[in-house]
């Protein structure tokens, strides 16, 4: 993912419904907990989310599936696979 695609207040809006994001602390958000609880370097972390987000802003939809978990569901996910649930 390119780091300059990592920012807050991305606005995205679909049909007419808009919905705000603020990527970049979500991104931080899961690298500190995949770094603390995962027990990875934080190089680590941060390959895993940037590695794995890649499409993650490509619209309203991919936006609201990546919000309605909780963020440690989601580090979880990434740093230990589906098992981990």
């Amino acid at each position: 993912m390119d780091e300059d695609r990592i920012v807050d207040s991305i606005l995205v809006v679909d049909d007419e419904d808009p919905g705000g994001c603020h990527f970049h602390t979500w991104v931080s958000i899961m690298e500190a907990i995949i770094a603390r609880y995962a027990f990875k370097t934080e190089a680590e972390a941060k390959c895993l989310v940037r590695s794995s987000f890649g499409g993650a802003l490509n619209g309203h939809m991919a936006i609201v599936m990546r919000s309605r978990d909780l963020e440690y569901h989601w580090a979880m996910l990434l740093a230990h696979g589906p098992q981990s649930g």
